[in-house]
């Protein structure tokens, strides 16, 4: 079993608009280190596209693989709850021994710049819920609102 990350934040806050004026965005700078430090391709700008494009009450969890050998992935939780405000999802990532000091601050960084920080996990067993698959589909039900979410699993 690896070490688990688990930050709830607004999808926002893992992209960045470089201009004010023009609706281009790229991945957040620290996303990006994310990315290279754990081998994963992580297509953010794509998620955080069809996010905002899908309806709400609809998003699965993403869950990204490494194909370096190791047990890493990044997971992301995108489904939008018709009351949700803020635009928030679960960002979270497993990691193997040798990799968890530097993701450890990668993650603080990302939480301790969020504009409405939310929550902030590690540990030993906290994604387990949201990365086994016989869990899915997860069924949620909010007043009239029902869904059933899907894990998908990408790798290279």
């Amino acid at each position: 079993m690896g070490y688990h990350f688990l930050l709830t934040l607004s999808l926002t806050e893992l992209v960045t608009y470089p201009d004010d004026y023009n609706d281009y965005y790229e991945e957040h700078s620290l996303v990006r280190e994310l990315i290279r430090v754990l081998k994963i391709d992580f297509p953010i700008k794509q998620i955080h596209e069809r996010y905002f494009n899908d309806p709400v009450n609809t998003g699965d969890v993403l869950l990204f693989k490494s194909n370096e050998g190791s047990n890493n992935f990044i997971i992301i939780d995108t489904y939008k709850d018709p009351f949700d405000q803020l635009d928030l999802v679960s960002f979270g990532a497993q990691v193997n021994s040798n990799d968890i000091v530097e993701t450890r601050e990668i993650f603080r960084r990302i939480y301790d710049k969020c504009r409405v920080p939310i929550s902030y996990r590690e540990g030993q067993g906290v994604l387990n819920e949201k990365s086994t698959s016989s869990n899915y589909p997860m069924g949620i039900s909010i007043h009239k609102y029902k869904y059933a979410q899907q894990l998908k699993i990408y790798w290279e």
